[in-house]
């Protein structure tokens, strides 16, 4: 029994309007899901466009400790990354109270890299310099000696006009911390479109069950006509009206029912379902001319009644 509906659902002719509702509503879902994975692209190509901008990223090397007399070599790349040049870029170097800077060197990737040194006087733990234009693909190497570290790391901090920033090296706390964070979020991200995917599929799958159990009861309200038996025909379409969650009162089923009312004489019970197939109709003229060549309707044809719904669906 299973088989002849799937196959009849696979012959259904571009005449069955309920087939043309579902490929419809199916081409509906692929342009949404398209739509979706469309402005997920263009949000990916916004945010790239967004981060056309300078991207100072500074590098710690590994630290030289015990060179003589308790000192402590050090030594740093800061490069620009980012798409454009920054601007006014303050780089600063913040040594503990205790810890006393013995040399400070700056060496640009590129000689013609304008910098200038900035030296507090009367703060020997801060040693600074300002990059006027800091473009992009240039890097400045620092490296400088220092007495009385004592283990303690050194404050680093690079400011400039919209410019974004990062350090290389980071504590294994930090670095768990940003994981955890990192695998949070875009596991909530997959498991949301794994949710909707799951859902999108269910209903496709609902959608194609309930053409298909149309097309069962199609088959099944056929038999009973062909035998003249029109009440178990109407039964069989109340039951899938009552039973269907969607395509309940479509355009088919409202359709086939006032042919089973016409061929059992009932003029007003055809008429309320030509009424309602008509309201739900996407094509008139299609409609109208199925009106015209139903032989089921022979019999209403002379009937005032049935002329004037007629006259009504022609001139709308």
């Amino acid at each position: 029994m299973l088989s002849q509906p799937l196959s009849m659902v696979l012959a259904v002719g571009n005449d069955q309007e309920e087939y043309k509702m579902t490929i419809q509503l199916l081409k509906d879902i692929s342009l949404i899901i398209l739509g979706g994975f469309v402005t997920f692209i263009f949000t990916l190509l916004i945010g790239r466009v967004q981060r056309r901008q300078p991207n100072l990223v500074w590098r710690k090397f590994p630290e030289l400790k015990n060179l003589g007399e308790g000192l402590s070599g050090q030594s740093w790349l800061i490069e620009n990354k980012g798409k454009k040049s920054a601007r006014n870029v303050r780089i600063t170097f913040k040594l503990p109270d205790s810890a006393i800077f013995n040399s400070f060197e700056i060496e640009p990737s590129e000689a013609a890299l304008q910098y200038s040194l900035q030296i507090d006087p009367d703060d020997p733990t801060v040693k600074s310099f300002i990059v006027p234009t800091f473009t992009q693909g240039v890097s400045i190497s620092v490296s400088c000696l220092i007495s009385k570290l004592s283990g303690k790391d050194v404050i680093i901090s690079v400011v400039g006009e919209d410019i974004l920033g990062s350090r290389d090296e980071v504590s294994k706390d930090d670095f768990y911390l940003r994981y955890k964070k990192f695998v949070k979020i875009y596991s909530s991200f997959y498991v949301f479109l794994i949710i909707v995917s799951v859902l999108m599929l269910g209903f496709v799958i609902f959608i194609v069950n309930q053409v298909i159990l149309l097309k069962h009861t199609q088959s099944l309200a056929e038999l009973h006509m062909k035998s003249k038996d029109y009440d178990g025909a109407i039964e069989i379409y109340n039951d899938w009206m009552n039973a269907s969650i969607i395509f309940n009162e479509s355009e088919t089923v409202t359709y086939e029912m006032s042919v089973i009312y016409a061929k059992k004489g009932d003029l007003n019970k055809c008429l309320l379902f030509l009424e309602k197939s008509f309201s739900k109709s996407n094509n008139s003229k299609y409609f109208i001319n199925r009106i015209q060549t139903e032989p089921s309707f022979d019999l209403l044809r002379n009937t005032t009644e049935f002329r004037d719904f007629l006259k009504k669906v022609v001139s709308s």
